[in-house]
């Protein structure tokens, strides 16, 4: 077998689906959550380095550059918050926003522990972001070096804690109809620029 992986060849397959797979189940944590939970994370002045961290690398798709806390607050306040987590195009993402948010994402306080003990929208948002990254690491790979092999344990273990929520949250969806404005929209508006 050829120790070079080639996009598209069948050997990225399984791996590719489960990228996939780990996308699908994030984006299903995601529709857990509460219109209440977003709004407490918009209010957070001064977050915990775990929460600013997990959403700065979230907004950074956004706004393609590092974005400041105010600027988070100003995106996560916006009532279609959400469908733009939806309508990311996961295969058309800039290499360099994808470099920013994986090094935003390598910081050390993002530890899984720490991740665990912060809020369910923080270890949500974060479980949705290194999904993405995990899943154009692996579309992208040309050899299989070690960030490929990082990117499938990764990718195996988010699967693993998207199901331990999911069996947390009892399987059920627990939206209002007031909070039914996070489903997903059909159209895509375009994100905020930063100024």
């Amino acid at each position: 077998m050829s120790a070079t992986l080639q996009k598209g060849s069948l050997d990225s397959i399984p791996l590719k689906e489960k990228a996939l797979a780990s996308i699908v189940k994030a984006q299903e944590g995601l529709s857990h959550l509460k219109k209440s939970e977003i709004e407490e994370l918009c209010s957070f002045h001064n977050p915990s380095n775990v929460v600013k961290l997990v959403l700065e690398a979230v907004c950074t798709l956004f706004f393609q550059a590092r974005p400041d806390w105010s600027s988070v607050r100003s995106l996560l306040s916006r009532h279609d918050f959400l469908s733009f987590l939806y309508d990311v195009d996961k295969d058309n993402i800039n290499p360099e926003v994808l470099s920013i948010i994986d090094e935003i994402l390598s910081y050390p306080s993002l530890s899984e522990e720490k991740l665990k003990l912060a809020s369910r929208p923080t270890l949500s948002f974060y479980c949705w972001i290194k999904a993405l990254v995990d899943y154009n690491k692996i579309c992208h790979s040309t050899n299989k070096s070690d960030k490929f092999e990082e990117s499938k344990s990764s990718v195996e273990n988010h699967v693993h804690i998207f199901e331990e929520i999911i069996i947390k949250e009892g399987g059920k969806n627990h939206k209002t109809d007031k909070e039914s404005e996070f489903e997903p929209k059909e159209s895509f508006i375009p994100p905020l620029q930063k100024n």
